[in-house]
């Protein structure tokens, strides 16, 4: 069994790849990533609304189906939650849908809350989340979302970008595994 991953991204790799190896109907899959460009067209850089998330998820799966049984788009963003006044998309998670060349699972992490300099960032200069939070001075690194990830410091280094991916993934399996119910 082959399952493409759409992102060559190592955290998404590893993230879905760890997921479905801790169910039996997957034990000898081979996983591969596989490159996808998303057009601004389709979606921004950085995902806004959940419109914009779930596009993005779905079209990295249709684009990875290409020689295998299973292909998974995962797309993280920020969506506005209208409490207290909100006006700025600042809660992220992420949408992972998966993709068997006919019908698409769906499944999504829990969220959290960016700082709202964070989400000002993100709507004054139109930049991704980790470029906002390296500007608002809370990393040194280039990329946050090829490690740990923003979740790893808001926690102090107890959850990690992988771990917070992976439950995504769990959720679609989730899906997938009980389709007779759907």
């Amino acid at each position: 069994m082959i399952i493409n991953i759409g992102s060559k991204n190592p955290v998404k790799f590893e993230a879905v790849r760890q997921a479905f190896l801790k169910y039996q109907d997957f034990i000898d899959a081979e996983f591969r990533g596989i490159e996808v460009p998303v057009p601004e067209s389709i979606i921004p850089e950085q995902p806004r609304g959940m419109e914009e998330i779930w596009a993005g998820a779905e079209f990295r799966a249709r684009q990875a189906f290409r020689d295998c049984n299973y292909s998974v788009g995962l797309e993280s963003g920020l969506y506005k939650v209208p409490l207290n006044g909100e006006s700025l998309p600042r809660m992220n998670f992420a949408a992972c849908v998966i993709f068997d060349g006919k019908r698409i699972y769906i499944g999504q992490n829990s969220g959290f809350v960016i700082p709202r300099i964070v989400a000002e960032i993100i709507q004054r200069e139109k930049v991704q989340l980790d470029e906002a939070w390296r500007r608002a001075g809370l990393t040194d690194e280039e990329r946050i979302g090829y490690g740990n990830g923003i979740i790893h410091g808001l926690t102090g280094g107890r959850f990690d970008r992988k771990r917070y991916l992976e439950q995504a993934v769990h959720m679609t399996v989730t899906h997938l595994l009980n389709k007779h119910l759907f």
